[in-house]
């Protein structure tokens, strides 16, 4: 890495005071303004010097590529001889001609009280205020500035002024290094150099305003940053397109930390946007956000202790949002303030986040087609009551959205709080409020995890929530085998052991189709005579799996009260063979279970 490095993609229209401006509407005109300009030596000038409509033009045919924009650099030193705003005391003039131009007004007596130096972007695509001779023809050839003067203008000097013109939209900073990392502050000082006022990042007393894209490393070259308390906004650009001010991290490699670089958009027409478009370390955080349209992170994202306060929506792509807050979103009926579509579990990178609703209906929290097809887990996340608490709605408002269409899914949430309503697009949901954990690990003697052990843990006598030993009726029809078993309390989806029938068929471990309080289903050979004779019994079955590469089988649900189990762990399918170990132990109905087991060799 190196010293932090700035580029631009602006073109030059015009930069320094020149003779070749031609008069529209009258005044008078000065070549080369040196005693009052922004940047580079001189500036052109004028004097509106009786009242209507009077500016210049400048000829520099150029090509403004889709999306960019001309910026252009204007002052009035006479502000109370301007019109409004909205009766174009200041315009933006860009045309096929001197005489045939489009009219974009941009600033009036009521909205540049200070008068200064302003640097306005405007897409010559937009269709504009008002027309001088009919319009532009669509090429852009000619630019420059006109001023509506309802009475006499000023009696003396040339107090009317335009400095450089440019077209483009970014701004690029890459490199930096510990020593002297790149930041908003070098940003801004750079872009403000005398030589260089480009306009699209300008410094401020707390932080920068910014206008056009600000590339954090692009797909070339990464970016060292480091910064932190600074409030970075967002210009409304009136005449550019509602996603012309970007925030990008393009690089794989960058390193980004920020802590409390609050970002605020300043009106409606260009909220801003956070774009991560390549998965480098990008940490921003204990930050306000606050108005902008979408944020989009990346799985190396961290954004932790955010709040995002009247935006529209939050895209986590699997990074971190721990602590964060997404309030009153401005988002669209039926769409969310945070979307979470990546294959892989959010716990422990949503951990304690707060969601607001606001006046508009949406979801806090849509679940896309990527995620886990079984279980998925919040903790200690705050919903509040605004949200629909209806499980099953269709309001657009619920907490929860589910956007796959088939299969179940379980929602397990930990320590959350606020209303729990979800909506789904047809998958089975089952909301499992406050579960506990018990964890088996499984290694060898060398504390190397075995992985596809097989561990089974059922209950061990009759004191839990889970049934032990009961006995059941069983009947088969096709396939499927109906149990009888009174308040049996067995979660939907998980399993059940049956011992003792004379049928082995029905004796078995099997995953469950909860029926009713008492009564289930689970699969059997349809050839299974029926109903089931001897004395079947059945007992309640935490675990039933194999350990994953991390020597891992687990089990989340809901126990109303603590559960005593046993259990055997086995691998020994294939070399290296090793002998099974028995396991017995009590789930916590708070707490939950953990343990690791080493099972020796048996060969």
């Amino acid at each position: 890495m190196a010293v932090p490095a700035y580029a631009t993609d602006l073109n030059d229209i015009f930069l320094n005071g020149s003779a070749a401006w031609t008069l529209v509407g009258g005044g008078r005109q000065t070549a080369v303004e040196t005693d009052d300009f922004i940047m580079g030596t001189s500036c052109w000038s004028h004097d509106p010097f009786s009242s209507g409509l009077e500016g210049g033009v400048f000829n520099s045919a150029e090509t403004v590529a889709t999306d960019d924009a001309v910026y252009v650099w204007i002052k009035c030193d006479v502000v109370a001889t301007l019109s409004t705003h909205a009766a174009g005391g200041q315009r933006i003039l860009i045309g096929n001609s001197a005489t045939t131009l489009d009219s974009f007004y941009v600033l009036g007596s009521d909205d540049y009280q200070y008068g200064g130096w302003k640097c306005i972007p405007v897409d010559p695509t937009f269709t504009p205020s008002t027309t001088v001779g009919g319009g532009s023809t669509g090429a852009t050839n000619w630019f420059g500035a006109q001023w509506n003067v309802p009475s006499t203008g000023a009696s003396k000097g040339y107090p009317m002024k335009v400095d450089a013109m440019r077209h483009g939209r970014q701004l690029e900073i890459t490199a930096g290094e510990i020593a002297n990392p790149a930041s908003w502050d070098a940003t801004a000082a750079y872009d403000s150099a005398t030589a260089r006022q480009w306009g699209i990042c300008q410094p401020t007393a707390t932080g920068a305003e910014i206008q056009g894209l600000i590339y954090w490393g692009t797909a070339a070259a990464s970016v060292y940053s480091r910064d932190s308390n600074r409030t970075i906004t967002i210009i409304d650009t009136e005449w550019t397109s509602t996603d012309f001010t970007q925030i990008l991290f393009a690089h794989a490699s960058n390193d980004v930390e920020w802590d409390n670089v609050g970002l605020i958009a300043l009106g409606t027409s260009n909220r801003g946007i956070i774009d991560v478009t390549a998965n480098g370390a990008v940490t921003w955080i204990n930050s306000v956000i606050q108005d902008i349209d979408t944020t989009t992170m990346l799985a190396g994202s961290t954004f932790d202790g955010n709040t995002w306060i009247g935006c529209n929506e939050v895209d986590s792509g699997g990074g971190s949002l721990l602590g964060a807050s997404i309030l009153t979103p401005t988002v669209a009926a039926n769409s969310y303030g945070l979307l979470w579509n990546v294959n892989a579990d959010p716990n422990g990178s949503l951990d304690g986040m707060t969601f607001s609703k606001g006046t508009n209906a949406h979801h806090a929290i849509t679940f896309g087609l990527d995620i886990p097809t079984t279980n998925i887990t919040l903790t200690d996340c705050a919903f509040g009551t605004d949200f629909s608490a209806t499980q099953g709605g269709t309001t657009g408002d619920e907490t929860f959205h589910f956007l796959d269409t088939t299969g179940t899914i379980t929602l397990n949430l930990v320590g959350c709080t606020g209303n729990k309503g979800y909506r789904t697009e047809g998958v089975t949901v089952t909301i499992v409020d406050d579960p506990v954990t018990t964890q088996i690990t499984v290694t060898n003697t060398s504390d190397t995890p075995i992985s596809g052990a097989r561990v089974f843990l059922e209950t061990s006598n009759g004191t839990g929530p889970l049934p032990y030993q009961e006995s059941v009726s069983i009947t088969q029809t096709g396939g499927t085998a109906t149990v009888t078993h009174t308040a049996h309390g067995i979660p939907d989806g998980t399993n059940v052991v049956i011992r003792g029938a004379t049928q082995n068929g029905y004796n078995k471990v099997a995953t469950i189709t909860v029926t009713g309080v008492n009564s289930y289903t689970y699969a059997v050979d349809s050839g299974t005579a029926s109903p089931a004779t001897g004395s079947p019994v059945a007992s309640g079955v935490i675990i039933h799996d194999t350990t994953n590469g991390s020597g891992i089988a687990s089990d989340v649900r809901v126990l109303s009260s603590s559960q005593p189990f046993k259990g055997t762990i086995r691998a020994s399918s294939g070399s290296p063979y090793y002998q099974p170990a028995s396991i017995t132990g009590t789930v916590s109905s708070t707490g939950g279970f953990s343990a690791t087991v080493a099972l020796l060799l048996d060969e």
